[in-house]
């Protein structure tokens, strides 16, 4: 089984589609911006600058269930762990949407994934995480990330490991950061490069095929 890596930085690509024409749902209306869609079973769910909506069959009007708004996701079974802008990671049954969101930990999660065992988040400041039991508790994995140093004006400094996007096949874990693509095992030792071949910026958007 081979696994293909597709990414995209903050390059701009432009490319032609030979589509029809599109028709907009039953709302949400205005300036909505739409961050999410995903089917499961006979759902259709869609998070939004303003909350997330559902419906389950397509002539429906979109159903607004909460205000919630998101920065990641990633879906185990019927329950979606939600990264938010500052409420921490939030848990969310797909199968019960009526059910408000349950706080699973106040980690700012700006990329979220999981294997069968254990779910993994990344933020704009610290880095890789991961938790072995839910969420509820995590733990850092840099080794070999990138560092950047942070000056104030006061003459203090920090350090910084951005990671902005997670991909998770059977053998590795993949992350972008902002000088390129790094890869791990399961066991999350050593991060290795794989930059060959890419410019290294700030990547966005890591996702692998199988074929």
């Amino acid at each position: 089984m081979k696994t293909f890596l597709f990414s995209i930085s903050l390059w701009l690509i432009g490319f032609n589609c030979g589509l029809a024409q599109w028709v907009q749902t039953n709302g949400p209306y205005g300036a909505t911006s739409a961050a999410v869609i995903l089917q499961t079973d006979s759902l259709l769910f869609s998070a939004t600058g303003c909350g997330y909506f559902s419906k389950t069959a397509l002539a429906d009007d979109w159903t607004l269930h909460s205000i919630l708004t998101f920065t990641s996701y990633t879906v185990v079974g019927d329950s979606l762990f939600a990264g938010t802008l500052n409420e921490g990671i939030k848990l969310i049954s797909l199968s019960n949407l009526n059910i408000p969101p349950a706080s699973v930990n106040p980690l700012i999660a700006n990329a979220l994934s999981h294997s069968d065992s254990c779910l993994y988040a990344g933020n704009k400041r610290f880095g890789f995480f991961r938790s072995r039991n839910g969420g509820v508790t995590w733990d850092t994995c840099n080794n070999g990330l990138p560092v950047d140093t942070l000056w104030d004006p006061s003459g203090n400094f920090s350090v910084e490991t951005f990671v902005s996007c997670i991909a998770v096949t059977n053998d590795h874990i993949y992350c972008g950061t902002k000088k390129g693509i790094y890869r791990n095992t399961g066991s999350l030792g050593q991060w290795q490069a794989i930059n060959a071949g890419l410019p290294l910026v700030h990547f966005n958007f890591i996702y692998e095929i199988l074929n």
